[in-house]
């Protein structure tokens, strides 16, 4: 499976790790509820946004810029936060806020091995024949990598989550909601051989038929239980792949659909995963 393969190559977490810590920087396993210091904080957290988003959904409550990339930061609103706390949907600026934090985790730790792409940057990758020279997609990617991960919508209202191997030219899919495959298959191949493309050409690797790029999808994994979840649920996968623990062997908590929600939300706020 895609998770055994990045935790071999990231010599990280022994076979028998099978907790996942919390979407925040509590030792929590995923969805289950947060500490009693945590408690406080998210009760005014939830008082602010409910008192900000009666009269101003667009008041800034976090700007944070990456210490480490000028091009990773990210500006959530109150809008944003009730999304998270209201249990909606969460949208693309979610997501990649998120991806923001996982990516600082991976520069800490000097960790070359696995690099998180903006949605934005899947979006083009999708669209169009690159040259990475004149689109200048080539500062997100890194020769140093074998694996990219992103964040991709699918059916126009549903988060999965890919994970693609350039070394070995072969591309994970985790979907939360075990959909028909057929029902996207074809409309994410382009995002996943623009992937492979860029990488191997900034890499001087031998050049693959991207067309040939298998697809494996992961099955024995976590399974949402609504259809609000999916957001939550992709990043709870990004944050296994960067700890490099094995996501089918995670136990997610009693209550993902409110404390994992939660703990997304402190995270952000604080700026910093664990």
């Amino acid at each position: 499976m895609a998770n055994r393969i990045v935790r071999r190559a990231a010599r990280e977490a022994p076979e028998d790790v099978v907790d996942l810590s919390g979407l925040a920087t509590d030792k929590d396993r995923l969805g289950d509820r947060p500490r009693s210091k945590k408690r406080v904080e998210i009760g005014r957290l939830k008082k602010s946004v409910t008192a900000l988003t009666r009269y101003d959904r667009k008041a800034i409550l976090v700007r944070y810029s990456s210490p480490y990339s000028a091009g990773l930061e990210y500006t959530l609103h109150a809008r944003h936060f009730y999304l998270i706390l209201q249990r909606k949907w969460l949208d693309d600026t979610i997501m990649n806020a998120y991806y923001v934090l996982l990516s600082d985790k991976l520069h800490r730790e000097k960790n070359h091995n696995l690099i998180l792409l903006h949605t934005y940057v899947y979006s083009i990758l999708s669209t169009k024949v690159l040259n990475t020279e004149t689109d200048g997609l080539h500062v997100y990617f890194d020769k140093r990598a074998r694996f990219y991960l992103c964040a991709v919508l699918v059916n126009g209202n549903h988060w999965i989550s890919v994970l693609v191997d350039v070394v070995e030219a072969i591309a994970y899919v985790y979907d939360s909601l075990h959909l028909d495959s057929a029902t996207y298959a074809d409309k994410i191949m382009d995002g996943l051989r623009g992937i492979l493309r860029v990488h191997r050409k900034i890499a001087g690797m031998t050049c693959v038929d991207p067309n040939a790029l298998p697809i494996r999808y992961i099955e024995k994994a976590p399974k949402q239980k609504n259809n609000r979840d999916c957001g939550v649920y992709a990043l709870a996968f990004a944050h296994a792949q960067v700890r490099a623990v094995h996501f089918c062997r995670v136990r997610m908590g009693a209550d993902m659909e409110s404390y994992g929600r939660e703990n997304l939300a402190v995270a952000l706020q604080r700026t910093h995963v664990q």
